[in-house]
């Protein structure tokens, strides 16, 4: 548990990426905290900023069982639901909409599905951002790497934190 929160802490303090993943921590682990500590960091024109966010996943169950330990473990004063995609349809009701392609069947139309209902998209890996994603995240050698598009993300009415901006490898 001491490890999620080492990542989050990272996320929060280190002043250039990227910042390393916790000894021991797996990878979706790793994802979950992420993502968890990312919603922290952006706003939506379009809803209140105190309203509950809900996450939603087209990615492995074991992003989203990690996920559900870390919002358990952290008594989240903002409320984060987490739902898992069965289809593309599914995107109605999410704020947000993780991507992992790699673990998912469909990850293409979702994305489209989700971009058209201006929606922050996360994704695996730097093509996400090329396919019109708005935030990528990959772990090259055990290392988060966060790229941003804060173009796209302000024409769908989403403003990322300074803060977060300052932690990218890159920004489009």
């Amino acid at each position: 548990m001491m490890m999620r929160y080492a990542l989050i802490l990272c996320l929060m303090l280190c002043a250039v990426p990227p910042c390393s993943i916790a000894a021991g921590m797996s990878e979706d682990d790793a994802k979950a905290s992420f993502l968890v500590a990312l919603l922290g960091y952006v706003e939506w024109d379009n809803r209140p900023q105190a309203s509950p966010s809900t996450l939603c996943l087209a990615a492995g169950n074991e992003v989203r069982e990690s996920l559900l330990v870390v919002i358990e473990s952290r008594r989240l004063g903002k409320k984060v639901a987490v739902r898992q995609l069965d289809t593309s349809r599914d995107v109605d009701g999410c704020d947000a909409v993780f991507i992992d392609a790699r673990q998912a069947k469909g990850g293409g139309v979702v994305l489209k599905k989700a971009m058209e209902r201006h929606l922050l998209t996360i994704g695996m890996g730097d093509q996400f951002i090329a396919q019109g994603g708005l935030v990528a995240i990959a772990f090259p050698g055990g290392r988060l790497s966060l790229s941003l598009n804060i173009k796209a993300a302000a024409a769908h009415g989403i403003k990322f934190s300074s803060r977060l901006i300052s932690l990218a490898r890159q920004v489009y």
